[in-house]
């Protein structure tokens, strides 16, 4: 930087950084509004889900993922010693399968009870509440 030799120099230098400094001011408050919205609870939950599930606009392949991720858990439940006994692991493959063919042969009707189900839970709390 050369030396400033004039007070009019001396002011516009002046003028100058001040106004690169409100840039970067304004640079810095968008950023950590950005971050900020990055680090709320609720948008990083939603993250999470939405790297769980494919990515698709179709609300059947939700329900087909969701179905999968049941009888994955279920299947875990009812054999847990599975991973270690190779008899124990085909029993417990088959019955995955056996309760993703169930799951998915009565997507429809699960589908229902399930959204009726939640619908009077939340009837009930909401209504607790009041």
């Amino acid at each position: 930087m050369k030396k400033v030799t004039s007070t009019a120099e001396l002011k516009n230098l002046i003028s100058l950084l001040e106004f690169q400094q409100a840039q970067k001011a304004e640079v810095l408050k968008s950023q950590f509004l950005i971050v900020t919205d990055n680090l709320n609870p609720f948008n990083l939950i939603k993250k999470t889900l939405n790297g769980l599930l494919p990515y698709s606009d179709d609300k059947d392949n939700i329900w087909d993922t969701t179905f999968s991720y049941v009888a994955g858990f279920i299947s875990q439940k009812v054999m847990p010693d599975a991973k270690h006994h190779p008899i124990k692991k085909l029993l417990s493959t088959l019955l995955e399968t056996g309760i993703v063919n169930i799951l998915t042969n009565n997507a429809e009707e699960i589908k229902y009870f399930t959204l009726h189900l939640l619908k009077t839970v939340l009837s009930k709390t909401s209504k607790e509440h009041r």
